[in-house]
């Protein structure tokens, strides 16, 4: 009875899903549809209307307070880091001065978390994670229009895993748009993919075939970077999400990858009709606090990554200024309160006794008043710092709001532009300044583009795509790398 009680909320493109437990125990949950193009490849567009479903959403339930929310994994790129073994408190530098070499992470465009996970042969192992700052600052908003706030964030991906508690298993969500496979092993998420679904075939069958193909890759992209580390046959496929409750399609995408299907059983104590693989994300982010049990029998959390990826920006205040300066105060009161008992009801012995109790007291009240002062000045500072904090914010805001609205229309614009069988992995963002005969002429936005794709001749058309959109000055190819599974590439372009 004295569990907290968390409430988990999901932002997919249809809908809006909400999870309420306290302790291991579901008590409730439900969801909210959402209108077609509010929610767009894991991006809030309108954070308002998305606010209003989760307002919506929440009085229905009947719960306040903050949220445990899922991010999207789209566009997010996730690395495993192999460190010298050091101090934590040198760790930090050293994981940024690493990840910069091998990620494309750029501060100004993404929000960067990591995690130490353990230290083997005298090498400490690093979870590095960058999240786009506009999907994470947009759901933040929608949030916060929902009445609400963040008390933590988690990448969805992670959060399935978590659901899943398997300790070596392929997961596979299905929603209206969007495709997660994560690969479990040895307990770790080792890959995680997002991926948008084709929309434009209705057809069964087309969903099945992008689904098979895309797993598929995953598998030999992770088996093609750990050929020391074969995995097994036997490794179970756990369908979660929307789509998994057609049966007709889980079915036959089980028997064309060949592998078992193992149920979605979270450690946790819900009724029958709680439609799990719907609420899998939820399930993964309630289960973030949890001492749940491992495999083996022992307590603790079977799947070590466990990140809040929340900006501190955002993060709720452990306590604030005005309650430490007033705790004096009240321990004050208290303390006076003891003496005055003391001399009220005791026996007062003689004029000079009770005219030296007169006095301490006296001194006690100044010294209260004083206190009391003194609270009053902390509280205005604190609600000055507040107000000129709300200020600056409103200004930052106003000044990132057209620059994050043009990026986002380039994002779109490229995505629009691309081939089938090409994919995006990372699009990010960088200004150049432009001279001309030794002359500044302002700055280029450049946009580099990251993909897969399965000919070179594909990778060529999605150039030309682009540059027949008049949306950027210049286009070209900058490299073209053939892996076992297609060919890797990159692609520049100006604004």
């Amino acid at each position: 009875m004295f569990d907290p009680v968390v409430v988990s909320l999901s932002i997919e493109a249809d809908s809006v899903r909400a999870l309420v437990t306290q302790g291991r125990r579901v008590s409730r949950w439900g969801s909210l549809p959402l209108e077609p193009g509010l929610v767009k490849d894991g991006l809030v567009a309108h954070t308002e209307e998305v606010g209003a479903a989760i307002r919506q959403l929440l009085d229905s339930l009947k719960v306040k307070g903050p949220a445990v929310t899922g991010m999207s994994g789209f566009h997010s790129v996730h690395r495993f880091l192999t460190l010298p073994h050091m101090p934590r408190d040198l760790m930090e530098k050293a994981v940024l001065k690493e990840a910069s070499g091998i990620m494309p992470l750029s501060l100004e465009e993404a929000y960067f978390s990591w995690q130490f996970l353990f230290t083997k042969d005298g090498q400490d192992q690093v979870f590095a994670l960058s999240v786009p700052r506009e999907l994470v600052d947009a759901q933040v908003q929608a949030i916060i229009h929902g009445g609400t706030r963040a008390s933590s964030m988690d990448l969805k991906p992670l959060a399935l895993a978590r659901a899943a508690y398997q300790k070596d298993a392929i997961i596979v969500s299905l929603e209206a748009d969007s495709l997660d496979i994560v690969l479990v092993v040895g307990a770790i998420p080792q890959a995680m993919r997002s991926i948008p679904m084709r929309l434009g075939d209705p057809r069964r069958a087309g969903r099945e075939d992008q689904v098979v193909e895309e797993v598929e890759r995953t598998l030999k992209y992770y088996q093609a970077s750990h050929p020391e580390s074969p995995l097994d046959l036997s490794l179970p496929l756990v369908l979660v999400g929307q789509l998994a409750q057609d049966e007709a399609l889980a079915g036959a995408i089980v028997s064309r990858l060949g592998r078992p299907l193992a149920p979605l059983s979270p450690p946790l104590s819900y009724p029958s009709h709680l439609p799990l693989p719907v609420y899998a994300v939820n399930l993964g982010l309630a289960m973030k606090t949890l001492s749940l049990p491992s495999l083996n029998g022992q307590e603790g959390n079977l799947h070590p990554i466990n990140l809040n990826i929340l900006p501190p920006v955002y993060q709720l205040p452990r306590r604030t200024m005005v309650q430490v300066a007033a705790m004096p105060g009240v321990l004050l009161a208290f303390a006076l309160l003891l003496p005055l008992y003391q001399f009220t009801t005791g026996t007062v012995r003689g004029t000079g006794q009770a005219q030296e109790q007169l006095q301490r007291l006296q001194q006690q009240l100044q010294v209260r008043r004083i206190s009391e002062r003194r609270i009053d000045e902390l509280s205005k500072t604190l609600e000055a710092q507040m107000a000129r904090k709300a200020e600056l914010q409103l200004r930052l805001n106003s000044l990132g709001e057209g620059r994050k609205s043009f990026s986002r229309s380039l994002s779109v614009a490229a995505r629009d532009a691309l081939p089938p069988g090409a994919h995006l992995i990372s699009t990010n963002f960088s200004r150049k300044e432009r001279v001309v005969k030794g002359k500044p002429l302002g700055y280029d936005t450049m946009l580099s583009l990251s993909g897969e794709a399965p000919d070179s001749a594909t990778v060529f058309q999605f150039s030309n795509n682009l540059k027949a959109s008049n949306r950027f000055r210049q286009v070209w190819v900058e490299s073209i790398v053939q892996k076992p599974n297609g060919l890797e590439f990159n692609i520049k372009a100006t604004q």
